[in-house]
């Protein structure tokens, strides 16, 4: 994929509903409730999951997403 930049105006999504592949391969979906910028420029966010979900043999409620991968997903 090329190089992702996302909007430097509006990089903070929290309140948004998002759906997502964690890791490439864990189907999620939840709300952003929190958005920070990274050392060397990509976003993070933090998302609430809806339904508490196994990723390798934990169940998470929550999880850190980069904004690069959701950008990948939106774009498919």
């Amino acid at each position: 994929m090329a190089d992702v930049m996302w909007d430097r105006t509006n990089w903070n999504r929290e309140g948004q509903e998002v759906t997502f592949l964690y890791k490439r391969s864990v189907p999620c979906s939840g709300k952003i409730t929190s958005s920070r910028v990274l050392y060397g420029g990509d976003v993070q966010h933090t998302v609430m999951l809806d339904v508490p979900t196994e990723i390798r043999g934990y169940v998470r409620n929550v999880v850190c997403v980069q904004e690069s991968d959701l950008l990948e997903q939106e774009v498919v």
